[in-house]
């Protein structure tokens, strides 16, 4: 009997033990992902960066336009922009139809550390169909990008510089890949472009250094314009590969 009630004892204390760090674990991750800030951008966008570095844009249509520099009227400055250290992952739910222009761009204009120099993800939702101009340019450390198979349009310097960017699979439905937007992305080694590209702008890839393999999907558009300068100092694979495109320079 003593026996026994030696052994609940034990059991009952190493119950409350486990309960105790049950609720600690819990109480920390609770910490982890509680809100820093939030805020609304535009009528029907609103935005939350919470403990774990993860900013996430809700609502619907098309964010409102802004600029990332302290240098003009304080309601067009993004105001995440006072986080831009504390941002590791961004993420655009589903009812978004944009990622606005610069809106995480990296500047050097204003005094505070400006780079998302903490920024390594990207997760746009699955109505997105436009990247901005410059939306993601000079983040140096983003590594992935997951794109919507919606998306038609990757604008003007949208990942520019982005010179760790290893991860990005560009999605079916895309028809425009703009100017400069993927050029100096040194860590690119991978890229397939979809059979319904109908145009890829001067120096979309431009300084891609390490980019070896250029897939063409299968029934590429017939319409497909290649813009000049392209592929330019792209080292690491041979011309020959989109020889037969020159004739698309325009």
């Amino acid at each position: 009997m003593k026996k026994t009630c030696k052994h609940l004892r034990y059991t009952f204390l190493f119950t409350i033990l486990l309960m105790a760090c049950l609720l600690l674990g819990s109480t920390e991750s609770v910490e982890a992902s509680e809100v820093v800030a939030e805020g609304e951008w535009g009528t029907n966008i609103t935005w939350t960066l919470d403990g774990e570095g993860t900013l996430t844009f809700s609502g619907t249509g098309k964010m409102a336009e802004g600029v990332s520099t302290y240098e003009v009227a304080d309601e067009t400055i993004f105001p995440w922009i006072t986080y831009v250290q504390d941002i590791k992952t961004v993420v655009v739910k589903k009812g978004i139809t944009d990622v606005t222009s610069l809106a995480f761009a990296a500047c050097n204009d204003y005094e505070e550390p400006d780079e998302y120099e903490n920024l390594t993800t990207v997760r746009l939702g699955s109505t997105v169909k436009t990247i901005g101009v410059s939306a993601f340019s000079g983040c140096p450390n983003l590594k992935k990008v997951v794109l919507p198979k919606g998306l038609t349009t990757i604008s003007e310097r949208a990942f520019n510089s982005c010179k760790s960017l290893t991860d990005i699979e560009l999605p079916e439905k895309l028809t425009t890949i703009g100017k400069y937007s993927f050029g100096g992305c040194i860590s690119l080694t991978d890229i397939t472009i979809p059979a319904k590209v109908k145009v890829i702008k001067a120096s979309a890839f431009s300084a891609c250094t390490k980019l070896s393999n250029l897939t063409f999907e299968k029934n590429t558009n017939k319409e497909l314009k290649l813009g000049y300068q392209a592929f330019y100092k792209c080292k690491s694979f041979s011309t020959s590969c989109i020889a037969h495109f020159y004739h698309l320079l325009y």
